[in-house]
């Protein structure tokens, strides 16, 4: 079974490898997907972990938005 921190790494080592590959559509999804964690944490009250994975999701688009401009696909 996964455990909230094993979801956590792999979504943040996935993260870095779409941001080393230029992968926005990678990130994209990634930021969704860390995005649809934050609702059960909140649902349940768990502030935690539901800022863990905002800030999952903020990372991913931040990522993606730098490359983008840097691409000059504003």
């Amino acid at each position: 079974m996964l455990s909230i921190e094993t979801m956590h790494d792999a979504l943040e080592t996935a993260i870095e490898r779409a941001k080393r590959n230029d992968d926005i559509a990678d990130l994209r999804e990634l930021q969704h997907l860390a995005g649809y964690l934050m609702r059960p944490a909140a649902m349940k009250d768990d502030k935690e972990t539901e800022k863990r994975f905002r800030i999952l999701a903020a990372s991913a688009a931040n990522i993606r938005e730098t490359i983008m401009r840097r691409r000059g696909d504003d």
